[in-house]
């Protein structure tokens, strides 16, 4: 039965010009409603061609009707759902054109979005939930614009929370995992929205698309992690193919590695965009000299790409985007991409610096960090951009707090500062950077040797304060003799409480402050 039924579908594809003859000749008087109803009802293809055409007009049409949810639902219903799946299901052969199958792609999935959008989710949302499959399968055969109306669908319905669960799998033969699949038409749907989001920032659209472009970028970010657990347990599976349960071939993984940098660079650019925005499109301003933002005006705004009502550190889209670039900046060893990124450095400082604002950006904007100065280019805007006043503020800030999450901030900037301490583009310590010694020496002076996460921050300053006072010019170290001294007796003192790696950091601040009062003499 099915295969006559696909036969038949592929006999009257060649009838869709007849059947765009037969629309025309259904005159105004007799578009109604029920006539294109009892065209579905017909039950040949060529009827279901010109009804489902026609209901997609009308729909577009009258506003009165996309508010009657009763007659919505009769129209829903009317559909035949073969047909649907057949359209869905339409793909390249010899008796049809790549353009024909992406049109019908096209059709039924601009259907079921304009239904999608208009039905309450108990009317609709079981019946697609049997139909994600299909929408996933289609995303290769589909236009931009359907990439974009699929990804909607599927993130509407919780699909992500099974994208890593078996539905990610593959299903036999040659097929691509849907999670392949799924990840890649997020990624086109970023890329052909954001490119021409900040166009739209002051339409009344943009919430919702903005909305939808972080949830992607947040789906994105889990992809990133699960990507690099799965990698590192195949690293250390020695040998045993498998193990991770990692479903992509190489040529799968290459490809999602250049579709996410690609991505990622736009990101970059909407990122400098949306900023430079904020501050009268002045790139790179300095601080001191950006506008301060006032209460928003109810006056109309002549520019389009301002916005004084939503802020950028207060739009949910920049957090997800931030969390998603940041992670890829720090795992993919892309130079190219990470060059790209010293360019919004400053950006990334503002974020970091309006972590009061409610929304927290200290984390992600430290784990870019890491990516970005792992090119010189990298550390030349960090140091241009004050960078390692801002984030010393920050290690104090940490130091000084006793909430839970500020030992581990602690730890990740002292990351970010050593990196740049060890760069050869910095070259000596600055004087002012020297007042982290002190800090080193309150902290380990402070910190119980039982709380391990303190511990962890005294040892990470601790090792920063060495790395400083060895590149530091002789005059400067020799004013830190002192403190050089108790640091040393203090890192001694709690090397019995400390075992493994910490034991190992301490041994190495010891062995450091040794080298530095030997050389002092």
């Amino acid at each position: 039965m099915a295969s006559n039924q696909q036969n038949s579908l592929l006999a009257h594809e060649n009838e869709m010009s007849s059947s765009n003859a037969e629309e025309k000749r259904i005159d105004s008087s007799t578009r109604s409603l029920d006539s294109v109803l009892a065209l579905f009802e017909a039950g040949d293809d060529t009827s279901n061609f010109v009804a489902i055409s026609l209901l997609r007009s009308i729909l577009d049409d009258r506003k009165e009707l996309r508010e009657d949810r009763e007659t919505l639902a009769k129209c829903w219903n009317t559909i035949p759902t073969m047909l649907l799946i057949r359209l869905l299901k339409s793909k390249p052969n010899k008796k049809r054109t790549e353009e024909e199958a992406q049109s019908m792609v096209g059709l039924a999935v601009a259907i079921i979005h304009v239904f999608f959008n208009l039905l309450p989710p108990e009317v609709i949302e079981n019946q697609l939930r049997d139909r994600t499959d299909d929408l996933i399968a289609a995303v290769p055969f589909s236009s931009p614009e359907t990439v974009s109306q699929i990804s909607q669908i599927l993130l509407a319905l919780n699909f992500p929370s099974l994208l890593f669960s078996d539905i990610a799998k593959t299903k036999g033969g040659n097929s691509a995992p849907s999670s392949y699949l799924f990840i890649k038409m997020l990624l086109i749907d970023i890329r052909s929205t954001i490119s021409s989001l900040q166009e739209k920032l002051n339409s009344p659209e943009y919430l919702k698309t903005s909305m939808r472009i972080a949830e992607s970028f947040n789906i994105i970010s889990s992809f990133i992690g699960y990507l690099m657990r799965c990698l590192d347990e195949d690293d250390s599976s020695e040998g045993s193919p498998g193990r991770s349960g990692l479903q992509f071939e190489p040529s799968q993984l290459l490809q999602l590695r250049a579709d996410i940098s690609e991505t990622m660079s736009l990101t970059i650019e909407h990122m400098r965009d949306r900023f430079d925005a904020s501050v009268a499109g002045a790139a790179g301003l300095h601080p001191s000299a950006r506008i301060t933002p006032t209460a928003a005006s109810s006056a109309p705004r002549a520019i389009s790409w301002q916005s004084s009502d939503i802020s950028m550190s207060g739009d949910p889209l920049t957090l997800s985007e931030t969390r998603a670039l940041a992670l890829w900046l720090r795992e993919d060893d892309n130079d190219t991409l990470r060059r790209e990124a010293a360019g919004i450095i400053d950006v990334l400082f503002n974020l970091y610096s309006e972590a009061h604002s409610g929304v927290d950006f200290r984390s992600p904007v430290l784990i870019a960090l890491e990516g970005i100065l792992a090119v010189p280019e990298g550390v030349e805007a960090f140091l241009k951009e004050e960078g390692w006043s801002i984030l010393s503020r920050g290690l104090q800030n940490a130091l000084e707090s006793d909430e839970p999450r500020a030992a581990e901030e602690g730890v990740d900037t002292v990351r970010v500062l050593l990196a740049v301490a060890e760069s050869e583009v910095t070259g000596p310590s600055k004087e002012d950077w020297l007042n982290i010694v002190g800090l080193a020496v309150k902290e380990m002076q402070g910190s119980p040797s039982q709380d391990i996460t303190r511990l962890d921050l005294g040892i990470a300053v601790s090792q920063l304060a060495v790395e400083l006072l060895i590149r530091a010019p002789k005059r400067l170290r020799r004013r830190y003799a002192s403190q050089v001294s108790i640091l040393s007796q203090l890192a001694g003192a709690k090397l019995g409480a400390a075992d493994g790696e910490r034991e190992e950091g301490l041994i190495e601040v010891i062995g450091g402050l040794e080298d530095l009062e030997y050389a002092a003499r």
